[in-house]
């Protein structure tokens, strides 16, 4: 069964952990340089994964940005529909208060429309008896005079 030994790096460069495998099988790593080797020759597809894994983190930085920017927008939306309806209460409230005159005004205006009918009766009735008036005294005149020329007939 093969061993596995943890050998340091001595480059400074990275402090990755190499290891090596020792003993009797076919896959074993004898030395630092063939791990060197099979870490070269996977580095191109490293450098692939990292430049992949580096536009995936950028993306996912714009991401973020943008939803931290759309939850600004979000709030200012929410807190602007909030001074709508506010608004929007308060004009309704305007309006039931305006038809709500609008009605008393009609039903004053109802009110005075009839007085006016009656009224307008009441003034023929006065042109009436004011004609009747005359025509009483224009009758008392007259009936003075026929008494007066009676008595100068007799």
């Amino acid at each position: 069964m093969p061993n596995i030994v943890e050998v340091e790096s001595s480059g400074g460069e990275s402090e990755q952990r190499c290891f090596m495998l020792q003993g009797n099988d076919s896959l074993e790593v004898y030395s630092k340089t063939q791990l060197d080797d099979s870490f070269s020759s996977s580095c191109n597809e490293c450098m692939d994964a990292h430049a992949s894994n580096y536009e995936l983190v950028k993306g996912c930085e714009r991401l973020i940005l943008k939803n931290k920017v759309l939850k600004k927008n979000s709030s200012k939306l929410k807190e602007e529909n909030k001074n709508l309806s506010s608004r929007l209460d308060l004009v309704l409230q305007e309006r039931d208060e305006i038809l709500i005159e609008r009605d008393s005004l009609k039903s004053q205006l109802d009110l005075v429309l009839n007085e006016n009918k009656i009224l307008i009766n009441k003034n023929d009735c006065n042109d009436i008896l004011n004609k009747n008036e005359t025509l009483t005294s224009k009758l008392d005149f007259v009936l003075k005079e026929n008494n007066s020329l009676k008595k100068k007939l007799i």
